[in-house]
């Protein structure tokens, strides 16, 4: 299972990957690529994740990766 999750501190979206087999234990995440994911699909047929981001930096936040 994937979830959409923030990381408040860097300013980054994170998709969580879960174990569902396994009573929902955490097995990893991945950066979402933007910041606010909000929905997920997997396209099982092409075995990709595609992610909805929509977030927006307040005035005082700077992006991952930004000094």
């Amino acid at each position: 299972m994937f979830t959409t999750e923030n990381d408040y501190e860097v300013a980054a979206g994170r998709i969580g990957i879960w174990d569902t087999r396994n009573g929902y234990h955490r097995v990893g995440e991945i950066g979402s690529g933007g910041i606010g994911p909000h929905d997920i699909k997997y396209i099982s047929e092409q075995e990709i994740l595609v992610v909805a981001n929509g977030g927006a930096l307040k005035p005082t936040q700077k992006a991952a990766g930004q000094n």
